[in-house]
């Protein structure tokens, strides 16, 4: 006997899809998404850099800074 709720995964996408469910229970699983490794370098790539001119920039700041107090 059955009261015509089937629970189970009814998310189609899912690894664990049940045909025969018809109301989700919440146990549905899903493949983990692949990254190419083209995108991760570009990533890495362009992560670099800023640091290098603010530290540019700072530099005759602190150089200056540095004169002034030795001559007080």
């Amino acid at each position: 006997m059955s009261d015509g709720e089937e629970l189970g995964c009814t998310d189609s996408s899912a690894t664990n899809y049940d045909e025969s469910a018809n109301t989700d229970d919440g146990s549905c699983t899903f493949p983990e998404a692949v990254i190419p490794e083209a995108e991760i370098e570009k990533d890495k790539k362009s992560s670099s850099g800023s640091f290098g001119w603010l530290l540019l920039a700072v530099a005759p700041l602190m150089a200056l800074r540095r004169k002034k107090s030795r001559i007080n």
